[in-house]
């Protein structure tokens, strides 16, 4: 090829290179400007996860020098802004100010857990739709089924290995799990927080 005709070629890739790169900053920096315009208009709940009950942790006070901030599970401690108490489970926290201060704190639902609230309700809701016209004798095969040794080692491994508290086994949400799996499965296996440390034992 003729020196001429390749210089004349690679030159043109260059221009052509050059446009591209100048098209590309631009389309990146007009949806740079899209998505900045785009954050703006988002609601702060959208912008970033909004802080749970509140009202617990208008009660708190920050973690001074000395103090952890987070425990080993990585949960943000809550230092009692009046004393100091600190404890990383607000439940805890609100028994804390009930007690100690004659505080009672009532938490909002919010709307994740009233739509909690709601699945489980049709859930609990089907199944008893379901249980209508059902024999004893039907009941007795679904009684049966359950499998109670099966149950306790899987329960004392899911709390062990995941770090649950114990009260998971009480739990509305963990009841309607064992509900639509079958229905008598709660009659059958009745737990408490309080039992629980002997499964796991």
């Amino acid at each position: 090829m003729p020196t001429q005709t390749r210089h004349q070629i690679l030159r043109g890739l260059d221009e052509d290179n050059s446009t591209l790169s100048e098209l590309s900053s631009a389309q990146f920096a007009e949806s740079e400007r899209e998505s900045s315009a785009l954050d703006d208009t988002l609601p702060p709940t959208q912008k970033r996860r909004g802080i749970a009950c509140k009202s617990t942790w208008s009660w708190a006070r920050e973690a001074v020098t000395g103090e952890a901030e987070k425990d080993k599970h990585g949960r943000k401690i809550w230092y009692c802004k009046r004393c100091g108490s600190a404890t990383a489970t607000l439940e805890r926290a609100r028994r804390h100010l009930k007690s100690k201060h004659g505080v009672t704190i009532v938490e909002e639902e919010t709307s994740i857990k009233a739509a909690t609230k709601q699945t489980i309700e049709d859930i609990f809701g089907k199944q008893k739709a379901q249980q209508e016209g059902r024999s004893v004798e039907q009941e007795k095969h679904l009684t049966s089924a359950v499998n109670k040794e099966a149950f306790e080692k899987s329960i004392a491994q899911l709390i062990t290995i995941n770090n649950l508290p114990h009260s998971i086994i009480r739990w509305p949400a963990f009841q309607a799990v064992l509900h639509s799996i079958n229905y008598m499965a709660s009659d059958v296996l009745q737990y408490s927080r309080h039992t629980v440390p002997k499964l796991i034992q």
